[in-house]
């Protein structure tokens, strides 16, 4: 897997990556951490996934709504702060 992110492709390429990622995201049951360890594994594990896709797809943009929404399904909000504070024009 390592020596798949270091190959270049196309930034429509990454993107159609994107969105075959989402659709996956989409059909997932939202699982919360205490709930369903797994489930929350795995979904987790892919929208890590689909974050970095979407930064190589040149579609960062989404990232903050994606981060956000994933807080509010499964009430963990570690990459959404995570997110923010990367992102906080104050500490750069």
């Amino acid at each position: 897997m390592v020596e798949f992110w270091k190959h270049e492709y196309p930034k429509e390429q990454w993107g159609q990556l994107v969105d075959r990622l989402k659709k996956r995201l989409a059909e997932m049951k939202p699982a919360r951490r205490d709930e369903d360890w797994n489930a929350f594994y795995r979904r987790d594990h892919l929208l890590d996934i689909l974050i970095r896709t979407l930064d190589f797809a040149g579609r960062s943009g989404e990232m903050f709504a994606l981060c956000e929404e994933e807080a509010g399904k499964t009430g963990d909000y570690r990459r959404l702060i995570e997110y923010l504070i990367k992102h906080d024009p104050a500490s750069q």
